[in-house]
């Protein structure tokens, strides 16, 4: 990089993330002079069979060990990148081949001259999804296997709703963990595990477009952030990962007569006092408490019993705060970023069952229903505040450093995650938000 470095250890003054754009023209400054233009590309194929092009992939070429003249086939960028993925053989591709994979790729002229204010996710999907082979994928999830930043999302088109869940559930190590070993089987399997590639690499053109349409969204309408993690949870999520289990149990006020009815997949019942602000700790304690409800006993026919709600909580526990809201004086909730979800669960949980806020989906409604929106406010630990994002110069360093140094401290980066402006860090929770938190998930630490 051109600048100093910065010592590491100091606390960087937070900047804003440049945005898309921004990015894309600092890439253009870089590329290399030799690859030719759209003019240019046919006059120097004629001249000189293709040499202009021998700059593209060159690097990647030295790594793998192989030069592209015996690459075979037309001398364009896109073809020499196809026989270069077959050459590569990506089960013994390293992290710092893959790296310079994925910025060679930035460097190619579809990705250079896409914008998405003109251009849509159907100008590059066929691009996407053979570099991003599932070849490719695989390998990426194995050399790649934490984050310490969002990355963009670009919104094809009322796709808010998919998007602010989607950054959501990339916070949380858990999710990525089991994307990672869970064996694709179904197309949404290959959608996701794409997804999550492209985000590990900090791709800076990420469509969720194939997610929401395999999930059968129709294309354009105003869906649910709710509904769309429902879908998700029941079409990728196994029966250990991500689904809340919850025993009812049922006691007569009479004679003790004791019922538990077993539900799988199902829901938090959340509920609060009226307060007009509460915390998630408070809605916690609230709703797990015995609460006297009328139903007559089929023994001794008391018409009063107590019920509790019992829950097995998975990993990644995702829950809806809608129903707080509906009908109630509650003007404020408090995030609680550490929460105690013992009173829930059916055992005490231990220090390592602990939860650790990941992402908060906020929703942000309108007068006019088309102008309703939902983003995120995401939360990631770091090891080190000034690690840029994936691109960058001494990334690769960066990465290898901190691998290797177990005396970094971890950091605590919040950010706000809207496909309608940049990606941004905050330095607190609902920093100048003035939306209601509409969807939470936690992971366990």
């Amino acid at each position: 990089m051109s600048s100093s470095p910065v010592e590491r250890g100091q606390l960087q003054k937070k900047q804003p993330r440049p945005s898309f754009f921004q990015r894309i023209n600092s890439i253009r400054k870089k590329t290399p002079q030799t690859i030719p233009s759209d003019n240019s590309a046919q006059s120097e194929t004629e001249n000189n069979s293709g040499q202009g092009n021998r700059t593209f992939f060159s690097t990647i070429g030295n790594f793998v060990g192989f030069s592209l003249e015996s690459i075979p086939g037309s001398n364009t960028p896109e073809m020499k990148a196809i026989e270069l993925c077959k050459s590569i053989g990506w089960d013994n591709v390293s992290f710092f081949q893959l790296i310079e994979y994925i910025n060679e790729l930035r460097l190619s002229k579809t990705m250079l001259s896409f914008n998405p204010r003109i251009n849509s996710y159907e100008n590059i999907s066929s691009f996407i999804k053979h570099y991003f082979s599932n070849d490719c994928v695989a390998a990426i999830l194995r050399q790649f296997t934490t984050l310490q930043e969002p990355s963009v999302c670009i919104n094809n088109g009322n796709e808010c709703f998919g998007i602010a869940i989607i950054h959501a559930l990339m916070s949380c190590p858990p999710f990525i963990k089991y994307v990672g070993q869970k064996q694709p089987e179904t197309e949404i399997d290959h959608i996701i595990r794409r997804i999550v590639a492209q985000y590990l690499v900090n791709w800076h053109s990420i469509y969720i477009t194939d997610l929401v349409s395999a999930l059968q969204f129709e294309k354009d309408s105003r869906e649910d952030a709710e509904e769309f993690f429902r879908r998700l949870s029941y079409a990728f999520f196994n029966s250990d990962f991500g689904k809340i289990n919850c025993t009812k149990k049922l006691v007569c006020q009479r004679c003790n007569m004791c019922t538990l009815t077993r539900d799988e997949n199902t829901r938090l019942m959340l509920s609060c006092n009226q307060k007009y602000t509460t915390t998630i700790q408070e809605v916690i304690k609230f709703s797990a408490r015995e609460q006297l409800v009328e139903r007559k006993c089929y023994v001794c026919e008391y018409p009063y019993a107590k019920i509790k709600y019992l829950y097995e909580l998975p990993n990644v526990l995702c829950f809806s705060l809608a129903s707080l809201w509906t009908g109630s004086s509650l003007n404020f909730i408090g995030i609680t970023k550490n929460p105690d979800f013992s009173p829930f669960e059916t055992e005490q949980p231990t220090e390592s069952n602990k939860y650790r806020l990941g992402g908060v989906v906020y929703f942000r409604g309108a007068a006019d229903e088309r102008n309703n929106h939902y983003f995120a406010e995401v939360l990631y630990s770091t090891t080190d505040p000034k690690v840029s994002w994936f691109g960058e110069t001494l990334i690769a360093e960066n990465f290898y450093v901190i691998s290797m140094n177990k005396k970094w401290k971890f950091f605590q980066e919040i950010y706000l995650a809207d496909d309608q402006r940049d990606i941004v860090r905050i330095e607190s929770l609902s920093q100048q938000i003035t939306e209601k938190p509409y969807f939470l998930v936690y992971y366990k630490k």
